[in-house]
Formats: C-alpha cells, sequence, structure tokens
C-alpha cells in the first residue's frame, strides 16, 4: 500500500513534467512548426506522458467527488504555507466542477506553466495533443452525467457501435458493466432512437442548423480579453488565435484556453463526451438509416435494373450493416402479410414489386477500426474496379461517411461514372475530404499559403478577411465533369456528428447525382 500510494504521488508530478518536456521538444525539432508525426511523438513519451496523466488524474477525481472538495496536492501541501487553512475554508463543489478542477491541476502545468502564450503556441498546432486535451476536459465536465445515463438506459450499453472499447469504456463511465462475453452485452440489431438521444444527453435545445461563425464567437470573446484576434482563414473555414507571445493568461480558466488554442470545448456537452470515449464520428440512430433507406429505396425501385450500393471507406462496417437489415425487415414486411393469409392479394395501383439493392462494405483497413460487420479489403480504387461492371446494367450508388480529412475520392467516383455518391459528414468547412475538390467551396480554391500571401500583402490581418471574387470563381469540380448536389434535409434532426455542438449542428447528408 505505501509502496503504491508512493507511485502515485510520484505520477503526479512525473506525468505533467514528462509531457510538457516532450511537447517543448517536438516544438524546437519542428522549428518552430508542429506536422502530425505520431513516430516522433512516441520517441518523445508524449503518448506514455498522457496515459499516465489520465490514469492518475480520473483515480484523483474519483477520490475528490467522494470527499466533496479538492484536497492540495502533496508539493502544494510541502510548498504552501497556508495549504491546510485553505483546505478547511474549501467550499463544496459539484462533482463536474471537482473533476475539472482536478484535471486542471494536472493539465494547467503542461498548457501554460508561467501563463505565457507563448507556451500554448508550442502545443496549438499539435492535432494529437489538442485532441486528447479536449477529451480529458469533456470526460471530466461531462462524465458523471453520461455514467448516469448509461446506467439508466441499458439498451445504449447494447448498441454495437458503442462497443468500440467495450471494457474501458464501460468500466469507467459505469464501473460494474464490464461482463464477462462480449454477447451478454451486445445487440446487434439495436439502434438507439434521436428522441431518446436529444433527451438524455440534453440536446433538446441544440440548434438544428449550420452556423460555423457561432462555434468561433466564444474563441473571439476570449481572445478579445488578452488582448489578441482569431485570425480567419478559407472564408473562415479555418480559424486560429493570434496572440502576444507575452500575453498573460492567469486569469483563463482551463476550459477557455483550451478554446482559445482551438480545442472546441465550449457549447458542448455528454453527447460530445460519448462521442470522444467510443471514439465515434457518427452515431447511427433508427430514424436516420430508416430514411437514408427509404431514400435509397426509391432509388432502386425508379431504375429498371439492378442496383449496386458500393460503402467505401466503411470502417466498422456498421452502416452497411444497418442498411441491409433495414431492406430485410422492409422486404418481409411487404410480402409476408399476403403470405399469411393464403389468398391472392389484389393488385395495388402504383406500388411496385420489392426490389432491394445489393449492398458492400470495403476498407483497406488502414485506420485499423475494429470490424464489427462484415467488410471487404479494398481501397477506394479497387473497390470501383473490381466491384462495378461496366458491361452490365447497374445503377451505382456510392456511399462514404467521413471520408478522411484533404483527402479527395470524388474524383474517382466521377472518373467511373457512378450514378451518384452520398457523403456523410461535416461539409463545406468541416473536417472530411477537401472542401473544394470534394465539396466545392468557392473559398477553399487557393492554397493557404496564397491565401496568407494575400492578406499580408493588402494588410488586411487586423480587419477583414481575404476574399475570391465571384467573377474568378470557376465551375466546381462535381459541376464540371456533370453532377449536381442536394442535401437530404429530411435526415438532418436525426444526424449526429462528432462535432456537433448547442449553437451549430455541423453534419450533413448530401448527395450528388450524375446529371
Amino acid at each position: 500500500m505505501v509502496f503504491l500510494t508512493l507511485s502515485q504521488k510520484v505520477n503526479q508530478f512525473l506525468g505533467p513534467a514528462m509531457l510538457r518536456n516532450g511537447l517543448r521538444a517536438r516544438y524546437a525539432l519542428g522549428r518552430g512548426v508542429v506536422h502530425d508525426n505520431p513516430t516522433l511523438d512516441n520517441f518523445l513519451l508524449i503518448p506514455l506522458a498522457q496515459k499516465l496523466i489520465s490514469l492518475e488524474s480520473r483515480e484523483e477525481m474519483q477520490q475528490a467527488t467522494l470527499l466533496g472538495k479538492v484536497a492540495p496536492s502533496w508539493l502544494e501541501r510541502i510548498f504552501s504555507r497556508n495549504s491546510q487553512d485553505e483546505e478547511e475554508d474549501a467550499t463544496p463543489l459539484v462533482d463536474a466542477e471537482i473533476r475539472v478542477k482536478v484535471l486542471e491541476r494536472y493539465l494547467r502545468p503542461v498548457l501554460c506553466r508561467n501563463n505565457r502564450w507563448s507556451e500554448v503556441r508550442r502545443w496549438q498546432f499539435h492535432p494529437r495533443f489538442l485532441k486528447w486535451a479536449r477529451a480529458e476536459y469533456l470526460l471530466a465536465r461531462h462524465g458523471d452525467h453520461l455514467q448516469a445515463v448509461m446506467g439508466a438506459f441499458p439498451s445504449l450499453q447494447k448498441t454495437l457501435q458503442l462497443q468500440v472499447r467495450q471494457r474501458s469504456f464501460q468500466k469507467l463511465l459505469s464501473g460494474k458493466l464490464a461482463m464477462d462475453s462480449d454477447q451478454d452485452v451486445v445487440d446487434p440489431s439495436t439502434l438507439p432512437k434521436s428522441s431518446l438521444l436529444t433527451k438524455v444527453l440534453e440536446m433538446e435545445s441544440w440548434t438544428g442548423q449550420k452556423d460555423t461563425s457561432a462555434t468561433s464567437a466564444r474563441m473571439k470573446q476570449i481572445a478579445e480579453r488578452v488582448g489578441g484576434q482569431v485570425l480567419e482563414l478559407r472564408g473562415g473555414g479555418l480559424r486560429f488565435a493570434t496572440v502576444s507571445q507575452e500575453a498573460d493568461l492567469s486569469a483563463l480558466s482551463l476550459q477557455e484556453i483550451l478554446e482559445l488554442a482551438g480545442g472546441h470545448v465550449a457549447n458542448c456537452g455528454p453527447f460530445n463526451t460519448l462521442c470522444e470515449e467510443a471514439d465515434i464520428y457518427q452515431l447511427w440512430t433508427e430514424e436516420y438509416v430508416e430514411g437514408l433507406g427509404s431514400y435509397l429505396r426509391k432509388r432502386t425501385e425508379q431504375y429498371h435494373g439492378d442496383t449496386l450500393v458500393l460503402d467505401v471507406g466503411a470502417g466498422d462496417g456498421l452502416l452497411a450493416k444497418y442498411l441491409r437489415d433495414y431492406f430485410e425487415k422492409e422486404f418481409t414486411s411487404r410480402k409476408t402479410p399476403a403470405r399469411q393469409r393464403k389468398v391472392v392479394p389484389r393488385p395495388r395501383r402504383g406500388l411496385p414489386s420489392p426490389k432491394t439493392p445489393t449492398i458492400i462494405a470495403t476498407d483497406d483497413g488502414s485506420w485499423r477500426v475494429s470490424e464489427k460487420a462484415p467488410v471487404e479489403r479494398m481501397s477506394v480504387e479497387e473497390t470501383l474496379d473490381k466491384l462495378i461492371q461496366s458491361d452490365k446494367a447497374q445503377q451505382v450508388i456510392v456511399l462514404c461517411s467521413w471520408m478522411p480529412l484533404s483527402e479527395d475520392w470524388t474524383t474517382l467516383f466521377r472518373s467511373r461514372n457512378v450514378d451518384e455518391y452520398i457523403l456523410i459528414g461535416e461539409y463545406d468547412e468541416g473536417q472530411c475530404g477537401d472542401n473544394w475538390e470534394t465539396w466545392g467551396n468557392p473559398r477553399f480554391r487557393s492554397s493557404i499559403d496564397e491565401e496568407w500571401e494575400g492578406l499580408v500583402q493588402q494588410d488586411e490581418i487586423e480587419n477583414e478577411q481575404f476574399q475570391i471574387r465571384p467573377a474568378d470563381t470557376p465551375k466546381a469540380p462535381h459541376q464540371a465533369d456533370g453532377y449536381k448536389r442536394h442535401e437530404l434535409r429530411s435526415l438532418r434532426p436525426y444526424q449526429f456528428s462528432r462535432f456537433d455542438c448547442s449553437v451549430s449542428k455541423a453534419g450533413g447528408t448530401i448527395s450528388f447525382r450524375r446529371t
């Protein structure tokens, strides 16, 4: 017991120190430019330091929650003369405040030990670290609520999509829910209802519209407090704070520091915490799958031949599985009643014979996503080459959920003359695909370097945004190739994306149909 206690005390100091020095070395080795490099991160022990902080802070959160207050750390007890008095006078805090205060004790020395913006610059553009810090903060802020929800609604525990990290996830959120067998927990046919998610995850007052300016409002307010500003590139699609190196951040809370650095933690709630912990980018719901399935059914019945639906970059394969389940259920419900009556039903005008598309999920496995349904191991290009039969009269519809950032697969779709491709996720200014090549957003036609140069030359950094003149804007790539875009708006209320928040619904379902 003494050794365990001593080990915990050492880790409380070791984790933040390792992480702070690792980020500092990472910044120095890159000469002030941080590119994504997981190998270098591992060499500098950054993931190990993050793991130590996660384990120790979460353990301390549980203890502090039971006590109802945050006790001074062992270092504070040694070096602070009034630590005992402060402990006795501590006012009771609610659970969320306690957890955040514990986390801040671990993270503050890492984020800005001396409360200067120059320290934030070392990790501001480190995506893996910022992603981890965001997840830790959301769990501290909303973890208690999420734990209560998971315990009160067993149907959510049985959802197959939430079994990405089943054992650690369940132990973390509900303590006693870890099972000896996965089959005791998972129900492959279970899909959560949108109404349930909206109610229990406190999203009833969230907007149903996309508003990118609203998501940056809080960042701008914080920047102004420390004498800085938020620079907007790509027509506002890319935002980051510019602050004086010596700006004092001592008055900012942990949430404000993360938000100012681009962590997107303001206006979030238990739903965002759920997505971070279960590593979900798109949470499928019963109504969404039924709506998308209904759309595909109509497209299938309108075509005289066979329809092939390809889910590319399918990851765990669940979307294709749920759509196959929908069509199986739909086919059965339209065929079985007549057989049960054992009479020949009268033909009903306008009701076509049931047709179901062939649905295939493919993924090259490069993201190492745990497979939960059948997925054929093929890249996007291999999928299009091997599965599309040019000599056969068939309609080809491609599905793609959360295309990787800065990659564009739609050029391949159009080069194979697919009849339609449907993109799911953040669009126009988000984290999916290339915002010009994929979505046709003219604000992203120029490169960032070109746009930055334009800002400098025109001396518009302080007050204005660099805009592309409408006369200079060519046709979007999909328009030039003969495809027409439209949003499947009826699905929007039932679509839940990882970075949705109370002031903006980031995700959408966009169809591009060949004309």
